[in-house]
């Protein structure tokens, strides 16, 4: 039921104007059905800058080739190069799911990433490329660098779950979680757009 009374108190407050403008959102959503306000807070989501994006890259030391580097900064003020090329991005993570460790301590995650097919590819292909004596793959959240890893082998050969090892906090964990489905479809939207865009090759 409208709240009339709060209404009239901010019409004699902020003039008529503020109280038609009240009126008219009101009586807007009270004839929203449920699948209607929930598309229009899907596409205020969608339209909302991306958020909790992750990208994975190699991590490159003094003898690398500096051209290829791209010097970021951590969570905790360190500094650390990676190249610049990703081996995996937000594109193709269609969900990240925390698992909680089983310890003592709380709180505490490795990530489920569901990847698409060409995200599997990227993942296995890291795998091959992956050494023991190398210092492995830089994390990157929304380009600062948060750890550093050696991925894990799929279990399945037709597995599109990997387990990403943490350690992971319960925040970052949680955002990324919240976050990692919107951000595939709005980069997949955005790159099928910037695909629209480029002039056809005669």
């Amino acid at each position: 039921m409208l709240n009339w009374k709060k209404i009239t108190i901010l019409c004699i407050a902020g003039g008529c104007s503020l109280f038609s403008a009240a009126c008219a959102l009101l009586d807007e959503s009270a004839v929203l059905t449920p699948e209607q306000r929930q598309e229009q807070e899907f596409n205020a989501v969608m339209s909302a800058p991306v958020e909790g994006a992750v990208s994975i890259h190699t991590i490159l030391n003094k003898t690398d080739d500096p051209s290829k580097g791209l010097m970021v900064h951590g969570f905790y003020g360190e500094k650390i190069t990676v190249e610049k090329l990703p081996w995996l991005t937000s594109l193709e993570i269609q969900d990240i799911i925390p698992v909680e460790r089983p310890l003592k301590v709380r709180g505490i995650y490795d990530l489920k990433l569901q990847l698409s097919d060409k995200g599997r590819k990227q993942w296995d292909a890291m795998v091959q490329n992956d050494s023991p004596d190398s210092d492995g793959y830089a994390v990157l959240i929304d380009g600062v660098f948060y750890m550093a890893f050696h991925p894990r082998r799929f279990y399945k050969t037709s597995a599109r779950e990997i387990v990403l090892d943490g350690p992971f906090d319960q925040i970052v964990a949680t955002k990324l979680n919240k976050n990692a489905p919107f951000n595939f479809l709005k980069l997949k939207k955005a790159a099928a757009a910037q695909t629209t865009k480029k002039p056809a090759a005669k």
